[in-house]
């Protein structure tokens, strides 16, 4: 009994790292295409932090906030627990919004000389904060799921080679299934996961 229960944690465990089972006599030959297909969706993903990047600066604009700007990026990167209340799924697209930038190296430098705004203005970082939160859960989540798709179209010719008649809606339901999944057996499975759960 203990040789079986240690056998399935083995193959759990092997299953969570590889993303298919050990039992296997080889890997399936669409896991090369699938994993080629998770550096190109991070790739068009995370091309979208200069876009957040000039968002924020027009929501910090409409407030007040530009000279303020190295304390806004405090708040949001390292201070989620001083953000306003809101619904679950724009907290959850605002943490999205924040691993896009952490992931593209993208957050400018904010550590040295943080100019602190008056007590007068930390309700506008609340509104700010609010606004930019409606922002990632709508203009800037269509936008990750067009390229998202666009990517998916262009990765489908691959699949095709060793799953003829596929179709592009079932790669895309393949991909997110197997990363989510297993997303330690993917090239940056965590970060593509945790955008699924949230914006896809």
């Amino acid at each position: 009994m203990r040789r079986d229960a240690a056998r399935t944690d083995w193959v759990g465990v092997f299953e969570d790292l590889y993303g298919y089972s050990p039992l296997e006599p080889t890997e399936p030959d669409y896991y090369k295409p699938l994993r080629v297909m998770s550096q190109e969706v991070f790739s068009v993903l995370t091309a979208q932090a200069q876009r957040i990047r000039r968002q924020i600066a027009i929501e910090a604009h409409q407030v007040g906030l530009t000279p303020y700007l190295q304390y806004v990026y405090f708040v949001l990167m390292e201070r989620s627990s001083n953000w306003p209340d809101m619904p679950e799924s724009r907290v959850g697209a605002l943490s999205v919004l924040r691993e896009i930038l952490t992931e593209a190296d993208a957050v400018p430098p904010y550590e040295r000389s943080i100019k602190l705004p008056p007590g007068e203005l930390e309700a506008n970082l609340d509104e700010m904060l609010l606004n930019l939160s409606l922002w990632a859960g709508t203009e800037l989540k269509s936008v990750l799921r067009k390229e998202y798709w666009t990517q998916v179209k262009r990765s489908t010719r691959a699949f095709q080679k060793t799953l003829p008649g596929i179709e592009t809606d079932m790669v895309g339901t393949m991909f997110e299934n197997k990363v989510r999944n297993s997303p330690k057996a993917f090239p940056n499975g965590h970060f593509l996961s945790h955008v699924f759960s949230i914006l896809l």
